[in-house]
């Protein structure tokens, strides 16, 4: 399809694909990790059988990650649009007005705090992805043991 009138469009779906492929393996690594560490606090705390604790799991961390793959290629297909209406004068004016603005939140003292909290967190996520999956998975259970205990 490639060098037809539908190669932009193949281009765009293989693209929204494989954002959200990558996104979907990164939420499952969080996801299974943060469900195992609340559903161990629900069968030590007698909520749950060790069964029942087991599917949800597989069901939660599935919701997790298809929630990601739809989420993340909605997000790129969204873009990719965007990015075709931007060559458009209408679309070149539209960005130009939003870069501006954002300049200007930017140079302010929450909108700098707020840069720098984007930052940190998109740093925190690479070094996440880099992360052997157990080690991200462990932690995550953890988070998810002391979340179910806190708000239980």
């Amino acid at each position: 399809m490639l060098g037809t009138k539908n190669a932009p469009i193949t281009a765009n779906l293989v693209s929204a694909h494989s954002a959200g492929i990558q996104n979907m393996k990164f939420a499952a690594k969080i996801g299974v990790g943060f469900n195992i560490g609340g559903s161990i606090y629900d069968v030590l705390d007698g909520n749950k059988s060790f069964e029942e604790a087991t599917a949800d799991v597989i069901i939660e961390t599935a919701k997790t990650a298809g929630a990601a793959y739809v989420g993340t290629g909605v997000i790129t297909l969204a873009s990719s649009a965007a990015a075709t209406l931007a060559e458009t004068s209408i679309g070149s004016a539209v960005t130009t007005a939003a870069v501006t603005a954002g300049a200007a939140i930017a140079d302010t003292a929450v909108g700098s705090a707020i840069v720098g909290g984007i930052e940190a967190v998109a740093g925190a996520i690479a070094t996440i992805e880099a992360a052997p999956f157990a080690v991200v998975a462990d932690g995550a259970a953890v988070l998810g043991f002391l979340w179910k205990a806190i708000t239980d």
